[in-house]
């Protein structure tokens, strides 16, 4: 089953991992779900999140899975990229044209040309937890649920560093901007969340993001990209019992109305779960989104855990042969929220994932003369 891509294809991941090899030396399941006692010391109470608490310990499957990317769908592609880069300073990784829909509902449940675009911190997605834009041609807009609430961004902008005025990052005095201020500039919404304890950005398709201020005291070895932030519910026990019990997740934070659980906090960029206010009731609508995780097991770990646990496999397993390019195993999953989960085989995500010189160029004349052209002959 291959998307169709144009030049290549590389697939978009979503991991989720087996408690069968975390538990072997466990007998319960709250060994993995649990923070020890210093973490139940760390974590907040109130309803705010920090980035900073104490690292959860790392377990045997978070040396052997890594969070990968979240994937949005976009309505104005080119839009999009100019909002990451000149707010968040990414640049783009690789992009890629795919003349037919994907089999694997890479793109969603929508028929034709469409566009794959990975961009993130440093342009490495090999290092840094990135960002896929989805781009479905002839589709402008996207209904917005209430599953995605943030994205929460690490800044460590240098206060005192200096560049040319008025340039990407640097103001009229030639003074560093931090993530706000250059939204601001830009005209992006900018507001103070009181909940969230933080600047809350927006980005073109509604997408937001909540700045973590660590200008000053930056968190070592951490990914600019501090975790997901979604709702739930089905509820914090029906969390931990998917994420943790049989994909095998660590909480690293809970309080009485959320949860953050991750592979190896905070190396990795984790995953926030937060109940539902009272009478919600969750919905994806048309904007929802995917995490991807890869794995050095046999994605057959994945099967069998969550065929073990009775919950649903959307995709897969099953193998994908790319041209030019490495061929990769994945499956997709989804969790109790219905939430889409895509793991892929490490070693071919790796070479499928590495970029040949160019593979980070839009070429966005071609894009507008024959995309839509393309779009058009595929669908109406």
């Amino acid at each position: 089953m291959v998307c169709g891509m144009k030049n290549h294809l590389i697939y978009q991941p979503m991991f989720c991992v087996s408690a069968l090899l975390i538990l072997t030396h466990s007998t319960s399941a709250d060994a993995v779900c649990a923070p020890p006692n210093n973490m139940q010391m760390a974590a907040k109470t109130d309803s705010k999140s920090d980035s900073k608490s104490a690292s959860a310990p790392t377990t045997k499957v978070g040396e052997t899975r890594r969070a990968l990317h979240w994937v949005f769908r976009v309505g104005d592609l080119q839009k999009s990229v100019e909002f990451y880069q000149s707010v968040f300073g990414m640049l783009v990784c690789r992009h890629e044209e795919f003349e037919k829909e994907c089999d694997a509902s890479c793109n969603g449940p929508y028929a034709g040309h469409w566009s794959k675009t990975m961009i993130g911190p440093n342009g490495d997605e090999h290092k840094q937890f990135v960002l896929e834009l989805t781009y479905n041609y002839g589709i402008d807009s996207y209904k917005l649920g209430n599953d995605y609430r943030h994205i929460a961004i690490r800044d460590t902008t240098d206060a005192n560093a200096t560049g040319p005025a008025n340039t990407n990052g640097y103001g009229a005095d030639g003074s560093a901007m931090t993530y706000p201020q250059r939204a601001k500039a830009k005209g992006f919404i900018v507001e103070h969340s009181q909940s969230e304890g933080g600047q809350l950005i927006t980005a073109p398709d509604g997408y937001k993001y909540l700045v973590i201020d660590e200008t000053e005291n930056p968190t070592p070895n951490a990914p600019k990209i501090a975790y997901v932030s979604l709702h739930t519910g089905a509820g914090l026990k029906a969390v931990k019992s998917y994420w943790c019990d049989v994909l095998g997740m660590v909480v690293v934070r809970e309080s009485a109305d959320r949860v953050l659980v991750s592979y190896d906090w905070p190396k990795q960029t984790g995953l926030e779960f937060v109940v539902l206010p009272t009478g919600q009731k969750l919905d994806h609508a048309e904007a929802f989104g995917r995490v991807a995780f890869d794995i050095a097991e046999p994605v057959t770990v994945i099967e069998a855990a969550v065929k073990k646990s009775g919950d649903p496999i959307q995709v897969g397993p099953l193998t994908l042969d790319t041209p030019g390019k490495a061929t990769v195993t994945v499956i997709i999953t989804r969790d109790r929220d219905g939430t889409e989960i895509c793991h892929v085989d490490r070693i071919g995500f790796k070479s499928l994932s590495t970029a040949n010189p160019g593979d980070d160029q839009i070429d966005w004349k071609v894009r507008t003369t024959s995309g839509e052209a393309v779009w058009c002959a595929l669908v109406y």
